[in-house]
């Protein structure tokens, strides 16, 4: 994320990635939703992974689709992130993640506002 935001100072104006369709978020529901209801819901995310979260004992593996957009004007850069957790197919709960207003960035240099 560092080196997509070091680049994108760079650019005069750079966008990538899909806006996550948080709104859609309410129709999936924890522990019933399959990976098949996630994919109609939000579309094909950018990226895959797994993940264990440390706070739980004898912590499940969990799937992880991510989801991103990016938009740059050259010092102003906007991030929206969206991490959806699955476990054994299910839908698990998920991440929100979007940039203060905005982020400015000087010579390659990043400040949130």
């Amino acid at each position: 994320m560092v080196a997509c935001v070091t680049v994108t100072a760079c650019a005069q104006s750079v966008t990538y990635g899909v806006k996550p369709q948080t709104d859609r978020l309410s129709m999936l529901v924890r522990g019933k939703s399959t990976a098949a209801d996630v994919l109609l819901a939000l579309g094909e995310p950018r990226g895959r992974g797994a993940a264990r979260l440390a706070d739980e004992p004898n912590s499940t593996r969990r799937d992880v689709l991510f989801y991103e957009f990016v938009q740059s004007n050259g010092s102003t850069v906007n991030l929206k992130m969206l991490v959806v957790f699955m476990r054994d197919g299910t839908y698990d709960g998920h991440f929100w993640f979007s940039s203060v207003d905005s982020m400015k960035t000087t010579k390659g240099v990043v400040f949130v506002e």
